[in-house]
């Protein structure tokens, strides 16, 4: 009994015979191959650090002066109820203290970031009504990797007050490593700010019949910088400014504040002026002792190593 071969498994043997009846053109495919492959391997991009995307974003509203209690009931459930119905959702968490309500999002891998982000933020503009009205702002952020701190300087000097320690990280320390190559960004923790305070007496505000938002206006209105307009000085045009900045501490002492009766009262005659700093509002300690941390960003390098 004859038996016919099938057409697929003729056609494989003469791929076969034919391979072994030419050795050199498949070898010379072969080698072709292998080198197309290692050229192709030395080319890949190989980095140290790679980038690492994990899709999460992150809501953060607040409210100065709101109850934890009042944050979770009024503002953080409305928000993880209107980011549940988004597709693709992982896991969300929220995080509530004194003022300050934060939601994190983290979707799938493999999702688009940006895409993701977008609808974050327009769901949030849509229940954006369904929250109280003395909020900030929401804000929308993705979280990255490469915005996260590299480097943690601690810095101390028994010799310097708070103020002065911090702002010598802020003009002199800050500024030095900024220059430096691949840092995109510092930020200071700890320390506090320098800032002139004005504390006003009640008991001689109402004896000129003056009160705190008199005060507070009189200020706004003069440390203040504005455009003057434009004038024509020696046929050409050049714009003009007013500054009504202050620069020193008499300047604003000497304030004038007006009066309902048409009169003017000076600003030390009402509160007390001094040079101060901000209201601590956080802390660093390194061993135990009081300091100012200041954090590095780093840009990655994204050139091959060896």
């Amino acid at each position: 009994m004859s038996h016919t071969p099938h057409d697929g498994a003729g056609g494989g043997m003469r791929i076969s015979a034919w391979a072994i009846k030419n050795p050199v053109p498949v070898a010379v495919l072969f080698i072709a191959l292998v080198m197309a492959g290692v050229i192709a391997y030395g080319g890949l991009a190989v980095k140290q650090f790679p980038n690492v995307q994990f899709p999460v974003v992150a809501v953060t509203v607040t409210q100065n002066g709101a109850a934890p209690a009042e944050m979770e009931t009024q503002i953080t459930r409305p928000v993880e109820d209107a980011l549940a119905g988004i597709s693709d959702v992982r896991n969300i968490a929220s995080t509530v203290t004194q003022g300050v309500s934060t939601t994190s999002i983290e979707f799938e891998l493999g999702q688009d970031l940006q895409k993701k982000t977008d609808d974050v933020r327009s769901r949030i503009a849509q229940t954006r009504a369904n929250l109280p009205r003395e909020i900030d702002e929401p804000t929308v952020t993705r979280i990255e990797l490469d915005s996260q701190p590299i480097l943690t300087y601690a810095v101390e000097a028994p010799g310097m007050s708070d103020s002065d320690l911090s702002w010598f990280i802020d003009d002199t320390i800050s500024r030095g490593l900024q220059a430096a190559k691949g840092v995109s960004q510092i930020a200071r923790v700890g320390g506090v700010n320098r800032e002139i305070n004005v504390i006003v007496d009640t008991d001689k505000l109402t004896s000129h019949g003056l009160t705190a938002a008199a005060v507070n206006t009189a200020l706004r209105g003069f440390d203040l910088d504005a455009a003057g307009g434009r004038v024509q000085v020696g046929g050409r045009e050049q714009t003009l400014r007013i500054l009504g900045a202050v620069n020193t501490m008499d300047r604003l002492r000497a304030l004038q504040i007006p009066t309902a009766a048409g009169k003017f009262v000076k600003l030390t005659d009402v509160a007390e002026v001094g040079d101060g700093s901000s209201e601590v509002r956080g802390f660093a300690r390194f061993n135990n002792r009081p300091v100012a941390v200041s954090y590095t960003h780093l840009t990655l390098p994204t050139t091959p190593y060896v």
